[in-house]
This record gives structure tokens, sequence and C-alpha cells, in this order.
């Protein structure tokens, strides 16, 4: 299986309405994921959100400062990369200098969810020039009225 980078380019008006939209999606295509954060500051917003996005309804998860069985949760929130956290897990990227900065080789599917401009010409000589093995790249991006587009 080729790996791959899957690019959510949102609306930044749309962030907190799309971001855990997408996670969801995400676990339905029944996958665990490591939610990769920048800091501890963006892990805890994270893990803020995703407990109250919604009035009826929350996504439950985990972070790294949580007692957790890893086995038994389908999101984790980290700020540091490890083997026994990313086993057989993809990984959703908050930030698009973190593709670069970690080593994500190990992990077929790499989500990244950005409300920053991205550059995808530059974001592929990135890859090309860094030691990240090549991915099969699909971008997708946010429209303001809510509407995507496949670039």
């Amino acid at each position: 299986m080729k790996k791959a980078l899957i690019i959510y380019n949102i609306q930044h008006a749309l962030y907190n309405i799309t971001l855990p939209k997408i996670i969801i999606k995400i676990i339905g295509l029944e996958k665990k994921i490591v939610l990769l954060c920048k800091d501890k500051d963006e892990m805890n917003v994270l893990d803020n959100l995703l407990w109250t996005f919604s009035q009826l309804s929350f996504i439950p998860h985990s972070t790294e400062e949580d007692d957790f069985n890893t086995d038994l949760q389908d999101i984790l929130i980290v700020t540091k990369l490890n083997k026994s956290i990313v086993n057989n897990r993809s990984i959703v990227i908050l930030c698009p200098e973190l593709i670069i900065n970690k080593d994500v080789n190990a992990i077929n599917e790499v989500f990244l969810i950005t409300a920053e401009n991205i550059d995808l010409k530059t974001l592929k000589n990135h890859i090309l020039t860094s030691n990240i093995e090549e991915r099969s790249i699909k971008l997708f991006i946010q429209n303001i009225n809510n509407s995507w587009k496949l670039n």
C-alpha cells in the first residue's frame, strides 16, 4: 500500500465546526488516530474542542497527560510521537511544519488539517528534499460556503 498524505485546508472561520467533523469522518473509516499538536497549549485547546464542539455530542479521546490504555482509545492527542502510541494508527497533524519536523515514515496515512494557507508545490518540495518517504498527496480545500474542492 502506498503511503498517503491527505490535506484538508479548512476555512479559519469554520475551523471549530469543521475540524471535529473531519476527525469523526476519519474515525468512521474504522481508523484509530493520533492527533499530533505542536505544543501543550494547542493540545489543551483541541482537548476542550472535542469535548464541547456540539451541544448534543462529544468526541471521546485521551491526551498524553491522561492515564489511559492506548489500546482502548480511538483518538489520542499528543505533542510527542513514540512508537508505542503510533502503532497501527493514522496520524492527524494540525501544523504543516510538523510533517517536516517529525518522523512520520512509519505511518501509512498522514492527515494534515489546517486553516493555514497551503502551497502544495512548496509542501511537495519539502517532502522531496527531506527524509520523508514518497507519498500520494490529496488536497481538499474548503470554500467559505462550506463546499469542498479537490485540488
